[in-house]
């Protein structure tokens, strides 16, 4: 090992050993994918990973085949409250592990961010930016972080009135790094959205004409609650009670083209389906 490399090592033990010193405060810090930036010293942010991976292990490849998951179908329910894990699949060693992501918040509350057993070593950082309304989630450690089992917890209250149930849309304008790389992001739906087909089939369920101008007829085999929203997951129409008897029609002629997700919740289960509006 050259001098050169021996001393960027040293370094970057001296550079965690610093952050380790700091207090573990979001409020103090703007998290970046790219390393930390602590506000109240002005620290510019130093990746350490980036530096450990260049001089111990080579460089490293970190593309769309590299994902971060977020994982609803494990969702746990607690009354109002509810928290899914968060993971990452990657044939690459990795050292830092960040995410961003925006909520839909007409039905979530951001609670916190919670490490799972496997999160525990890291030294991480969470900050949930009222401004730009993101979430932001940034780690690091000298060791990898362990492959494709659980890292940490993301936790939501729900609003009231609604529907205590997530919906993939709930998550939107994701973003997520390994390395500080970019990566794909997965967000593996709740098991009830999974089954649109059998549930479509079980409720006598269907949504016609698609696409359409101004009106969407709904035929149902049951009582049920109906919301549309826009694709950046806004609702823009919602509490709509839709009957078993006859059909239901929906008037949509105050929303603009473009594509729209429509859910049918009944009984805790929930049925997606994108429309387009064409006028």
């Amino acid at each position: 090992m050259d001098i050169m490399k021996s001393l960027k090592i040293i370094g970057s033990a001296w550079i965690l050993m610093i952050l380790c010193t700091q207090p573990i405060s979001a409020k103090s810090l703007v998290v970046s994918a790219s390393g930390y930036t602590e506000s109240c010293n002005n620290f510019e942010g130093i990746n350490v990973v980036e530096l450990a991976n260049d001089m111990m292990l080579g460089t490293v490849s970190i593309d769309s085949a590299d994902s971060v998951f977020f994982s609803m179908n494990n969702a746990t329910y607690n009354g109002t409250h509810v928290s899914f894990p968060i993971y990452f699949d990657s044939d690459d060693l990795i050292y830092s592990f960040d995410y961003s992501f925006k909520f839909n918040q007409n039905r979530l509350v951001f609670d916190t961010i919670s490490m799972e057993p496997a999160g525990q070593p890291l030294l991480a950082f969470f900050h949930y930016n009222t401004n730009d309304s993101t979430v932001r989630f940034t780690s690091s450690h000298l060791v990898s972080i362990p492959n494709g089992v659980p890292i940490a917890l993301i936790h939501f209250d729900f609003v009231g009135g609604t529907t205590p149930l997530l919906d993939s849309t709930d998550l939107f304008t994701l973003k997520s790094y390994l390395n500080g790389d970019a990566c794909s992001e997965v967000i593996i739906p709740p098991t009830t959205v999974g089954l649109n087909d059998n549930l479509a089939a079980e409720w006598g369920l269907t949504l016609f004409p698609v696409p359409t101008s101004s009106e969407l007829n709904i035929k149902i085999n049951r009582d049920a609650n109906l919301q549309v929203l826009s694709l950046d997951g806004k609702l823009v129409m919602s509490n709509i009670n839709l009957s078993f008897q006859g059909i239901n029609t929906l008037n949509l002629q105050d929303l603009q083209n473009g594509i729209y997700l429509v859910r049918v919740i009944s009984e805790g289960s929930i049925f997606s389906q994108k429309i387009v509006i064409a006028k």
